[in-house]
């Protein structure tokens, strides 16, 4: 009773089976995640619950689990009645009081929020790498922390070379102050700034830009980077 008010509690999915593949424990979540009450589940296998594809690799990864004795953490990808899902699973043998392997437990955490939102991380970071504008970030210091390759082939600076240092570097001392003012002044309210610099190269060849500086927040709001 305690270990299944444990398991119920839990918002991953916690599996017991025995060898043959019959579950012998399902908690809330489990069933939560399937659509189906645990009553209904203890006895069948994942024949019950996946599509043919699926189950097979499910029942396959028990038996290896089975076979070498000990636990293993892997991904699974999961056609469930909400969608597809992704799981971090971990499996490991059950054992009697001889030691004897005589199923396997699981417990499955759903990651789809968070591969999502890696992948918009991924498509975020390409989209930033290979545009044609020049891309910089610093911290709330004003110390670079990235530039795109177009910053590099725009300023001639390679990251390597700018990377903790301060935009200023590429000052060419013809932008006026009150220039600089109003971007602080805009920055500090929390607002974007847009206007133009005269800036200078590394090889000390001159240029006008065209910039736009935002604050970047923290969920607490407190601004970040720029």
């Amino acid at each position: 009773q305690l270990l299944s008010a444990i398991a119920d509690s839990s918002e991953d999915a916690i599996f017991a089976k025995d060898k043959e593949g019959r579950y012998i424990l399902f908690n809330r979540a489990a069933s939560q995640f399937v659509g189906k009450p645990a009553a209904e589940m203890l006895g069948q296998d994942d024949m019950a619950i996946f599509p043919p594809e699926q189950a097979k690799m499910l029942m396959e990864a028990g038996h290896r689990v089975i076979e070498n004795n000990r636990v293993q953490t892997e991904e699974e990808y999961l056609t469930l009645p909400g969608g597809d899902r992704v799981f971090l699973a971990t499996k490991g043998p059950l054992q009697d009081n001889d030691g004897q392997v005589i199923g396997i437990f699981g417990i499955s955490r759903d990651i789809t929020a968070r591969r999502q939102a890696e992948e918009q991380i991924r498509k975020l970071s390409r989209a930033v790498e290979q545009s044609p504008i020049s891309v910089a970030i610093t911290d709330a210091d004003g110390r670079i922390e990235y530039v795109n390759p177009a910053f590099t082939k725009a300023t001639g600076y390679t990251p390597e070379s700018v990377i903790g240092k301060n935009p200023r570097l590429l000052q060419s001392g013809k932008t006026p102050k009150a220039t600089y003012d109003a971007m602080w002044q805009a920055l500090q309210n929390g607002q974007p700034w847009k206007g133009e610099f005269i800036n200078r190269r590394k090889d000390g060849s001159e240029y006008v830009e065209f910039a736009i500086v935002t604050p970047l927040r923290q969920a607490d709001g407190s601004i970040s980077h720029y």
